[in-house]
């Protein structure tokens, strides 16, 4: 996803380069996991004040289930649309300060945003933070039903039992876990200053 740009920015506005991505993503970011690669198109289109990047990727990240919290692969599609700002006059190679940039706003202090001194076009940090907005908040597990899933009963079970202060009955009611910050509250602590 490293894309030389030098000859694009040598062009008048509106000259384009069309990408097709098919790339193995894996290890490329501590906080994702992907279980496929990452797949679509990517234009780059000269414009005004730098290079705006359009396109269309997805691939299939492994999350945990917000059920069950066992192992879920889930597709993510996402829509690219980012203007990159160049660091370097192309022809000149002298730098291009800030205050002189008239394109968005974001493109003058996001680093992620910037063409380097060598005219690259990184969109691996872009990409990133794309996927980790374009995958569910709340993955779940393909079972429809959470009470059909063994592991989100066993987990219910498992903090009904931590939260009844270590006494086990034969026949525990399970319990919502949406509701379990407030089971310590049926058994108060006693009031330490009453004694004083």
């Amino acid at each position: 996803m490293l894309f030389n740009a030098a000859w694009l920015l040598a062009q008048s506005t509106g000259a384009t380069r069309d990408w097709h991505l098919d790339e193995d993503i894996a290890g490329h970011w501590p906080d994702l996991t992907p279980a496929a690669h990452l797949i679509g198109y990517m234009r780059l289109t000269r414009i005004h004040c730098g290079i705006l990047a359009t396109g269309r990727l997805e691939t299939i990240l492994k999350l945990d289930c917000s059920r069950c919290l066992e192992p879920v692969e889930h597709p993510v599609a996402v829509e690219l649309e980012e203007v990159f700002r160049p660091l370097k006059d192309v022809e000149t190679g002298h730098y291009l300060h800030p205050e002189d940039y008239t394109g968005p706003e974001e493109s003058v202090f996001d680093e992620a945003l910037l063409i380097n001194e060598r005219h690259e076009l990184d969109l691996r940090e872009v990409v990133r933070q794309h996927l980790w907005i374009g995958a569910l908040q709340y993955p779940v597990c393909t079972i429809e039903d959470p009470e059909d899933c063994e592991f989100f009963r066993e987990s219910r079970l498992d903090l009904a039992r931590a939260n009844r202060d270590g006494t086990e009955s034969e026949a525990i009611e399970p319990v919502d876990p949406r509701w379990s910050a407030l089971l310590p509250l049926l058994n108060p602590e006693p009031n330490r200053d009453a004694d004083r």
